[in-house]
């Protein structure tokens, strides 16, 4: 195994348990573990930031795509603190919007060394071509953790409702 992967795999653990979880259970639903084999072969395919974006979609309902991401972001961020746990709301945990984009945020900052969310400006500014060697950098450190998710994900019981 990659040691890389290795490294990741207690953080990994600890996400499972505060972002896949259903509320009152140590079940992790399905959909997650798809998610996560999946978000690989999306980076591949159309490049790690249409992935990215495509995975903060804030419009889809619960089990939420963006908890991959906040879960990524978890393992890769040694400083980054899980906090308390979500509001759940009929069964459901509520998402925390600037959560959901915290890693597209951290990535894109980093490709293309500006700012690029601005409190008064809603979207985001023209970004350029960016830094392929950091791109690279980020888009093998993303699939990591995302295999180490995935190898998390086996120590909970799965379920499909």
């Amino acid at each position: 195994m990659n040691r890389k992967v290795e490294k990741l795999i207690p953080r990994a653990i600890d996400a499972v348990k505060h972002y896949f979880l259903q509320p009152g259970t140590d079940e992790v639903k399905k959909e997650y573990d798809g998610y996560a084999a999946s978000l690989g072969a999306a980076i591949r395919t159309s490049g790690l930031l249409p992935a990215l974006t495509f995975y903060t979609d804030v419009s889809r309902s619960y089990p939420f795509r963006s908890d991959i991401l906040e879960a990524i972001h978890y393992c890769l961020d040694d400083e980054r603190q899980l906090g308390d746990p979500r509001t759940v709301d009929k069964g459901k945990p509520k998402r925390q919007l600037e959560d959901a984009r915290s890693l597209m945020k951290t990535v894109l900052i980093a490709t293309h060394r500006q700012k690029v969310y601005d409190d008064h400006t809603p979207g985001m500014v023209s970004l350029g071509n960016g830094n392929e060697a950091v791109k690279r950098e980020w888009t093998a450190k993303i699939v990591q953790a995302s295999i180490a998710l995935k190898l998390a994900m086996r120590n909970f019981k799965h379920t499909e409702e």
